[in-house]
């Protein structure tokens, strides 16, 4: 079995055809580079592979749009690349699929083994274009203008043409000179009416009409209006921060600020800044609207005149029509341009009395827009009430004065409002401390709907209304206690009522944990209701000291304690996990029946230490072994390895070791030496596992003495019989 292992994309880069347009792109592919190792972590170096590529629509088990295959070996160190839209289609047509209308997903298969699927996070394409056109315009048609073209306005777009010379005519009331017209009538004051009075009939001369003044009229201030005796004062619109000012920032196709912004583009289109000459209009010359010689110049009719072909005649041609303006000074009406003055009569009529300055209703009941009042005051429609003065002041003497409200005719009807019209509303200080402090107290942001505490320097306190949500030295809170900076929770004393936060079930009809100390003064923990006890305990009185598990009234005895069950140690004591995919772990377990140190591996016993002699055994049962073979002659294998003593490099003491080298050992027993895992850089050896061969090597060696000691007994066998033949000859000699 291989596994694949991802170790990057290469820039998934974009490869576009020659002049590709705004709306219509190909993509032939992007750069794809990964590793591949074995189910051991070996690489697979030098091999063939066969990699399938998909994408797919929507998430990761979505509609499998496009499939397709390559044939590809991997290097020296396991690395393989290829561009995906250029393999073997099997299922689709990578040109057509449309990027811009979806999430994607890819999935890869290696060797028959599918691998999983990622979303495309980084997009290999653009999905839209970034460069602005006349398409994105309104009322701009998208054709591109060529060199000299001037906008015209076909009844719908304007749309870029050509030039064209277009002689006009002065019409009624106008006279022409070159390309400019002029109104025959440019005299302001040969318009004039004359306002006269006879009695209470007012009159406006050149049929301007005639009116009949009341006698005795009272005059009652309008919306946006305030009577006070014969000053006319306007309420309407006060506040002067929604008022364009000097200092306002223009923005659109306009820079610069009020009250005088440049106009640097129509539309989006840059303006240029060159200044015009005489006669000249403004063209598009493949970049910008810059002034040019006109020789096909357009005229529309603007306001107060009209236009028929190309003759255009003035609406107003009347000398006896102009707009005057009239006004008030104590009883004194005039009309301007010599329109005359006219003296009021004083009314009669008033329901009010004055005594110096003051005015009151004789009745003793006050109405302000309401005829039949209730109260002593009694406000009617319109603006209510308004306190002018240098600070605004509403004082009630009473000290037992109140503001009442009428009884809403529904439950949720509010009483007071912060703004009167309107759904967005610019932010505001709803309470103020005082006029000294303007920006102390409380502030509503309409378009984010929070109400901030606040200070002359910063928003304290949010609560963001919406999803109820609260914020401490935070101004868009995002949980539902969002804050900045510490939190002090104090002790009484007392383990019953000790600081801390008790956590709930999902119903809140019971509690599942709390966390807090654990004594009044010195430790912090975790309880679990459901065990009764102090989950975890973290000792803050001496040295940094974490219990887990420990027993009521029993502190943690080192930086670290754990105390586990005693169900076995498959899934019980200190647990130390990967997070990869394989999610790998080991538990640590106490044994409590031998007291060993017991090592497990995803469940199963490995290896054991010894809790008498500290003898360290490892797993060897017949039961969890396969494929058992002999092992072969190692002797010779044996005789060439080179024990040497070493120093290592990054050692605190002059120590020497005795041992094997890695590279050297590899060569002989590479069963012996293991490189691989997370992040390796070293090899290491199986010391023990050589004890193995170190006997297996005295057994081989055990058999050549034997078979030298039965060497050795026929040859002094055969000695001895050479003797006695040697003995025999030179008796028989004698």
């Amino acid at each position: 079995m291989r596994t694949f292992f991802f170790i990057f994309f290469v820039a998934l880069g974009l490869v576009l055809p020659t002049g590709y347009g705004l709306y219509a792109q190909t993509l032939r592919g992007f750069n794809y580079q990964a590793v591949a190792r074995d189910d051991l972590g070996n690489l697979l170096e030098n091999q063939n592979i066969t990699v399938e590529i998909d994408i797919r629509q929507g998430n990761q088990a979505g509609a499998v749009i496009y499939e397709e295959t390559h044939n590809l070996s991997t290097n020296n160190f396991g690395l393989f690349t290829l561009v995906i839209g250029k393999g073997t289609t099997t299922t689709g047509i990578f040109d057509t699929i449309d990027w811009s209308t979806d999430d994607y997903f890819l999935g890869v298969t290696l060797d028959g083994t599918f691998m999983g699927a990622s979303e495309l996070e980084g997009v290999p394409f653009s999905k839209i274009a970034t460069d602005m056109n006349l398409g994105h315009l309104k009322d701009v048609d998208a054709v591109s203008p060529a060199n000299g073209h001037v906008l015209k306005f076909n009844g719908s777009d304007w749309v870029p043409l050509d030039d064209e010379n277009t002689t006009y005519s002065a019409g009624v009331g106008l006279s022409l000179l070159g390309t400019t017209f002029s109104a025959d009538d440019n005299s302001p004051t040969n318009e004039i009416q004359i306002l006269s009075l006879s009695g209470n009939t007012l009159s406006l001369s050149n049929g301007g009409g005639t009116v009949n003044l009341p006698a005795g009229t009272v005059y009652t201030a309008g919306t946006g209006i305030s009577v006070a005796g014969t000053v006319i004062s306007n309420t309407g619109d006060t506040n002067p921060a929604d008022d364009i000012t000097n200092t306002t920032a223009a923005g659109g196709d306009l820079s610069g600020t009020y009250p005088n912004p440049s106009v640097a583009g129509l539309q989006g289109v840059a303006l240029s800044a060159a200044s015009p000459n005489n006669n000249q209009v403004l063209k598009y010359n493949g970049a910008a609207w810059a002034p040019a010689n006109d020789n096909n110049t357009t005229y529309s009719a603007g306001a107060g005149l009209s236009l028929a072909g190309t003759t255009f005649s003035a609406a107003d041609i009347s000398p006896t029509n102009e707009i005057q303006t009239l006004s008030l000074a104590g009883s004194m009406l005039s009309l301007s341009n010599g329109g005359g003055t006219v003296n009021l009569p004083s009314g009669t009529s008033s329901q009010w009395t004055t005594a110096g300055a003051n005015i009151y209703y004789n009745g003793g009941k006050v109405g302000i827009g309401d005829a039949t009042p209730v109260a002593t005051l009694t406000v009617g429609n319109g603006d209510k009430f308004q306190v002018d003065g240098a600070e605004g002041d509403l004082t009630f003497s009473d000290d037992a004065a109140s503001i009442q409200f009428p009884s809403a005719s529904t439950g949720n009807s509010p009483m007071i409002y912060m703004f009167s019209s309107g759904s967005s509303n610019a932010t505001r200080m709803v309470i103020s401390h005082s006029p000294s402090f303007p920006t102390w107290g409380l502030e509503y942001k309409d378009t984010t709907d929070i109400f901030y505490l606040r200070t002359n320097a910063s928003r304290r306190f949010a609560f963001r209304l919406s999803p109820g949500y609260m914020g401490i030295g935070v101004e868009d809170p995002v949980f539902p206690i969002d804050m900045q900076g510490r939190i002090r929770i104090r002790s009484t004393g007392s383990i019953n009522n000790s600081p801390g936060i008790w956590f709930s079930n999902q119903t809140n009809t019971f509690d599942r944990a709390f966390l807090g100390m654990s004594k009044p003064d010195s430790t912090v923990g975790i309880y679990s209701q459901h065990l009764g006890k102090w989950a975890v305990e973290f000792e803050l009185m001496r040295e940094p000291r974490i219990g887990v598990n420990i027993k009521p009234g029993s502190p943690p005895r080192s930086e670290i304690h754990i105390m586990h069950t005693n169900f076995g140690g498959s899934n019980d004591g200190l647990r130390i996990q990967n997070e990869g995919p394989n999610s790998h772990y080991w538990n640590l377990y106490s044994s409590n029946s031998t007291g060993a140190l017991e090592f497990y591996k995803q469940g199963l016993k490995r290896a054991t230490i010894n809790p008498t002699s500290g003898a360290y055994t490892a797993v060897s049962d017949e039961r969890l072994k396969t494929e058992i073979q002999p092992l072969s002659e190692v002797l010779p294998s044996v005789l060439q390895l080179q024990a040497k003593t070493y120093l290592f490099t990054d050692s605190l003491e002059d120590r020497r070791y005795t041992g094997f080298m890695a590279q050297e050992l590899q060569k002989l027993f590479p069963q012996f030496v293991y490189y691989g895992g997370d992040n390796q850089q070293f090899f290491t050896v199986d010391y023990a596992g050589m004890s193995v061969i170190a006997l297996k090597a005295i057994q081989e060696q055990q058999t050549l003495i034997e078979q030298q000691k039965e060497e050795l007994t026929e040859q002094a066998q055969l000695i001895q019989t050479l003797i006695q033949r040697i003995e025999a000859l030179e008796g028989q000699k004698k």
